[in-house]
Order: structure tokens, then sequence, then C-alpha cells
């Protein structure tokens, strides 16, 4: 009897200790982590083609009266996410006229690569000097570069914040081109 009971002992003491160390499957998954949308600078696009000196572009506004900005791969692995573009020519935050952005939204597509395109006006460098002339101290400034900017957040711009400021949570990608109009003929 003393035999047996000490078998059931041994077996069951087996069996708990079995048990005890015995992993369990434990599966983590990680929290979901935002992918900030990234510029590949490697498709970007002026349209027409223009000569670049010293990384100024060299616009001649009387052959070529509008300018196109293209994105050609703005990647986000957040396939879901819709993005927030502002595309900012000339800006100045102290000049009423040049203290504004282009806004424009690329809404889920399901893929990751997406594209955007800003078209700027030989009218709307008029404006440009227009502005800074006015707010020259007795000196002309229309010679100066013009530096168009696009900034791309996948978080909406707060309303009525300034075209440069996105939530503190927001990665935003950034690139800026630098243009010089010149004047080579033309019409």
């Amino acid at each position: 009897m003393a035999r047996r009971l000490l078998f059931g002992s041994v077996a069951c003491t087996a069996v708990v200790v079995t048990a005890c160390i015995m992993p369990v499957e434990w599966t983590l998954e990680p929290d979901p982590v935002n992918s900030p949308p990234i510029i590949n600078s490697r498709v970007i696009f002026l349209d027409p083609a223009l000569p670049e000196v010293d990384g100024v572009i060299l616009w001649d506004t009387a052959r070529n009266p509008d300018l196109t900005f293209t994105l050609g791969a703005i990647d986000d692995r957040d396939v879901d996410d819709t993005l927030y573009v502002r595309w900012l020519a000339a800006y100045d935050a102290d000049v009423a006229s040049l203290d504004r952005a282009v806004e424009d939204t690329i809404p889920p597509n399901g893929e990751v690569r997406r594209t955007a395109s800003f078209t700027l006006t030989r009218l709307r460098l008029d404006e440009i000097d227009n502005a800074r002339n006015s707010t020259a101290d007795g000196g002309t400034v229309v010679g100066r570069p013009y530096a168009v900017e696009v900034l791309v957040g996948d978080r909406r711009p707060a309303f009525g914040s300034a075209p440069t400021d996105y939530p503190d949570d927001v990665q935003v990608a950034r690139w800026r081109w630098v243009l010089q109009r010149t004047t080579t003929g033309g019409n």
C-alpha cells in the first residue's frame, strides 16, 4: 500500500512539475508605429525641365510662364493615412501676401507610393515681386531668388495655423527648390 502511495505521489508530482516547467506560448504584438511620409528625392520632376547652376534653378518666365513641381514618389507605409501637403512659394510670415500656402490632401489609395504636383505661374511670381517691393526699404528685391518648399505630413495641421506649423506628434517630410528668374529672350 505504501508502495502505491509513493508511486501515486511521484506520478502526481511529475505531472505538476512538468506542467510548471512547460513554457506557455506568448504572442506579443507590438504597438502600432506611425510611419512618417518620405519624399523620394530620385523621383522629383520639373516641367519643363530647366537648367540648374549651383543648386539654383534658372527659370525664364518669358519662355515658360508656368513651372510644375511634381513629387513622383511620396512613400508612406501607413496606406490608410490621408496625407496633407502644403506648398509654399517665397513664404514670408512677416508679409501678409506671402504668408500663405497652397494646401492639398492626398487620400488613401491602398498603395505605399503616392504623388503630388504644384504649378507656380509667372503671375504668382509677379505678385511675390510686388509684395517684396512694397516691403523693401527704398530698394528693389525683384532679383532675389525664390524658395519653393513642400511639406508633407500624415496629420491635419490645425485650422488657422501658420503654413509651417504641424502638430508636435507629426513628422513632416520637406523638400525645397531655389529658383532664380532669368531673361534669356522669349516673348
